[in-house]
């Protein structure tokens, strides 16, 4: 998944530049993302497997709880 900063604040409702600012650079220093920065282009944000496996987690116990 490939995110410019412009479009994760597009996409996240009531959220401030300051805020997702903030939150990005906590999860970049928790391995969670990874931004890249080309000379040709502004910086991607890609998820990293750290983050995918988190996610597979998260989910599959959700749809479990909503089973049950």
């Amino acid at each position: 998944m490939y995110k410019r900063f412009a479009e994760g604040l597009a996409s996240v409702e009531g959220i401030t530049q300051r805020v997702l600012t903030q939150t990005l650079r906590r999860l970049e220093r928790n391995g969670m993302i990874r931004r890249t920065v080309l000379p040709t282009s502004p910086g991607h944000l890609t998820a990293t497997a750290r983050c995918r496996r988190l996610a597979r987690t998260v989910f599959s116990g959700s749809s479990w709880t909503t089973r049950r």
